[in-house]
Formats: structure tokens, C-alpha cells, sequence
């Protein structure tokens, strides 16, 4: 499974307070997860691999669009 994700990248206090400490500029991925992933998880897992990371949307990405 692909998910598509926006988010907020990490600045050097983000990973204390992140809602307060946001970088401005938005940063767009293409996330591969295994094929049982619901966008929520892939969400959690890319904040949890990126501490301090925000994200902002995160939407599946249709198989057909990989191929």
C-alpha cells in the first residue's frame, strides 16, 4: 500500500512542543507500508519514524497510479 502524505517538517524544538514549534513550508512523500495499512497507521508510523514531523493529510494512493 502508498499513501500520499503532506505534512510539516520538524524543527529543532518540534520534537518537545510541535504544535507550537512548526516549521512553515509543507513537504509532500509518497510513504510505502505494507498492504494492510489503513492511512491512519501509516500516519502514526511516519510521525513515529520522524519525531516532531506533522502531518497534515494523508491519503491512499490507488494501485493503478503505481504501476
Amino acid at each position: 500500500m502508498a499513501f500520499s502524505i503532506t505534512y510539516h517538517r520538524p524543527t529543532r524544538a518540534n520534537t518537545i512542543l510541535p504544535s507550537i514549534f512548526q516549521s512553515g513550508d509543507t513537504r509532500h512523500i509518497e510513504w510505502i507500508t505494507p498492504d494492510s495499512w489503513s492511512a491512519h497507521k501509516a500516519k502514526q508510523d511516519f510521525e513515529a519514524r520522524h519525531p516532531g514531523a506533522v502531518v497534515l493529510r494523508c491519503d491512499a494512493i490507488p494501485c493503478e497510479v503505481l504501476a
